[in-house]
Formats: structure tokens, sequence, C-alpha cells
């Protein structure tokens, strides 16, 4: 999901900034990429020309590119609870967008900001919708939100 960048107008990144976005989620394994196409007061898109052409661009770019299995190789994934609305732009993010951080969410940004920086794009962040050892056979380790931790 690509959101806003500030907190206020122009809110999203400039068209280069996003289709770099773009491709980095999609060289990373991203099956679905959503654009947040809202101002703060959901009365009007924000997304100007340029984020149109680089939509556009990426579109071209993805059907020129297919993927390869590789990029699958050695990944680890960070396990969210189920139905965890954190925004993951920093620790004092809001919850769903309109609640204050609290512990948890602060704990999360500070163990995903390390998982991060340890393994770069190799890390992927999920959520525990019922998944299981077998559904995840991309991944050499499982590192739920709890601190369990799956290796295969």
């Amino acid at each position: 999901m690509i959101t806003w960048t500030y907190a206020q107008p122009p809110y999203i990144g400039t068209g280069p900034e996003l289709y770099s976005d773009l491709v980095l989620a999609y060289e990373n394994g991203a099956k679905y990429i959503a654009v947040f196409d809202s101002d703060k007061n959901y009365t009007r898109g924000i997304l100007e020309d340029e984020h149109l052409d680089a939509l556009r661009r990426f579109w071209i770019y993805a059907n020129n590119n297919p993927r390869t299995s590789e990029y699958l190789s050695d990944r680890v994934a960070y396990v969210l609870p189920k139905g965890y609305g954190y925004g993951f732009r920093g620790p004092d993010d809001k919850i769903w967008g309109l609640w204050e951080t609290d512990a948890f969410s602060l704990e999360t940004s500070i163990i995903l900001g390390s998982k991060l920086e340890q393994y770069g794009n190799k890390l992927d962040i999920i959520y525990n919708d019922g998944i299981s050892l077998n559904d995840t056979g991309v991944y050499t380790q499982l590192m739920f939100w709890n601190g369990t931790i799956c290796d295969r």
C-alpha cells in the first residue's frame, strides 16, 4: 500500500518517487500494489498527471519484466496479528489512521526497523490470517509478533 508521504498537500511524493516505489514493491514480490488517492477530508483525489504517468510507466515495466522465482529465495517474514492496522510510517503513526500509537505499535515499529536493517528487501511483513508453515513455503523463517520464531 502506497500512502501519504506528507501530512499536508501534496500528501504524496512526486511521480518519479511513486514509480520507484512501485518498481521496488514489484521487484520484492508484491502481488498487489494499492495507491491511496484521497485528501485528508476524502473530498478529492490527490494523484496528478505525473502520478498517472508513473502508473502507466509501471504497467509497461511490469509487462516487459516478468519476475522469476529468484526473488523468493531466502526470504523471511515478520507476522503481525490478524487485522492489525498500524500505518508503518514511524513509531508515532496512528492505528487505522484514527487512534494514537500504543505500546504495542511502538514496540512493533522498533522491532521492524531492526529487522529491516538486518534483512533488507528479503523481509516481508505479513498478517496472521490463519497461515501455517505449510502455506508459507517461500520463507526460511517466520518471526511472529509475540516472539515465536519458526525456522524452516
